[in-house]
């Protein structure tokens, strides 16, 4: 059994988010007793995976800091160590 889909908007359709009920694949189950998972129809849970793919990205932005912060300190040691060079020739 296929389920009917949800109305598709009228206006707007190359706009449409990713929450638009029209990407949700509850049509194609094949029991109608089936609940949607939390993940599809539940607002705090939507909130939830997104608000973790954040902290998921501010991590990954600390790690890639971090690693420009070495490399640029090993970047200014060696100006450093050529400039000083540079002055005792």
């Amino acid at each position: 059994r296929i389920r009917p889909l949800a109305p598709l908007p009228t206006t707007g359709i190359w706009n449409l988010d990713v929450d638009n009920p029209c990407w949700d694949d509850l049509r194609l189950d094949l029991d109608d007793e089936d609940e949607a998972a939390p993940w599809m129809v539940d607002p705090k849970v939507r909130r939830a995976i997104r608000a973790l793919l954040v902290v998921d990205r501010c991590e990954e932005e600390d790690t890639r800091l971090h690693h420009e912060e070495a490399n640029l300190l090993q970047w200014f040691g060696e100006e450093w160590t050529a400039v000083q060079q540079a002055f005792k020739d």
